[in-house]
């Protein structure tokens, strides 16, 4: 059902970039057209990623004990304002998301875990024989619930690969996960720091953006404000530079 929906987004956001493209892009080759096409499709993952991550940040600022699952209906409200903008063709609507503004992969991390387990563990044989699962009752039970993919199993490292969709807390699983007998460690990828970002407040059922950019060697950003209303209406509200000292 998960990936039922996901496809049914993907299609309607290449339909509605096709369409705008007709109407407002005549200029374009049809070579421009097919790259604009393909980078929404990409678009539109991130932006799925981008609003897992401000969830888990809209929750932490609430003081919200966070759990492994994100919460759907916050995930996808947020999710349905950074579309809004996305579609807009309101000038700095349209720059934001020409500049590929999107969150950093950290604090609320959401992508992957390689997981190391100790030499002769009993649980990870399945895995050797290229099964998706193992014979632990609790990682087979998180496997279950939070839709977990297993894959990449290192029989040399002795270790493999976790990732989940629809995507989940990585931090709050890495913390149960590093719990289990015969789980040495627990790791994280090295992540580079993106020099840009995105920030959701919310305002009773109105959501304000504010993408961010900085400027390549320097100590000064850009940001532009937006305001979401439930109904998927925008009102740009501000452009500023910032030194961020």
């Amino acid at each position: 059902m998960h990936t039922h929906t996901h496809l049914t987004r993907l299609i309607i956001l290449v339909l509605f970039i096709f369409a705008h493209s007709s109407l407002c892009s005549a200029q374009r080759s049809a070579v421009g057209q097919n790259i604009i096409t393909s980078n929404s499709i990409q678009d539109i993952q991130e932006y799925e990623k981008d609003a897992s991550r401000l969830a888990l940040r809209y929750l932490s600022q609430q003081h919200h004990e966070l759990g492994i699952k994100i919460p759907e209906d916050i995930k996808e409200s947020i999710y349905n304002a950074l579309l809004a903008v996305y579609k807009s063709d309101n000038k700095y609507a349209m720059r934001v998301r020409d500049l590929g503004i999107h969150t950093q992969s950290q604090p609320f991390y959401i992508d992957y875990l390689t997981v190391v387990h100790a030499d002769n563990t009993a649980w990870a044989v399945p895995l050797d024989k290229g099964q998706p699962r193992t014979s632990d009752e609790t990682i087979n039970g998180f496997i279950e619930i939070y839709n977990l993919d297993i894959n990449k199993y290192d029989d040399e490292n002795k270790s493999f690969i976790v990732s989940a969709y629809p995507h989940v807390n990585m931090n709050g699983l890495a913390k149960e996960l590093s719990q289990i007998e015969g789980v040495k460690s627990v790791v994280v990828p090295p992540l580079r720091t993106p020099d840009h970002n995105i920030i959701a407040k919310r305002e009773r059922s109105t959501w304000i953006l504010i993408y961010e950019k900085k400027y390549l060697n320097t100590n000064k950003k850009t940001q532009w404000s937006f305001s979401v209303d439930a109904d998927g209406n925008i009102t740009f509200l501000e452009e500023v530079e910032i030194n961020d000292f």
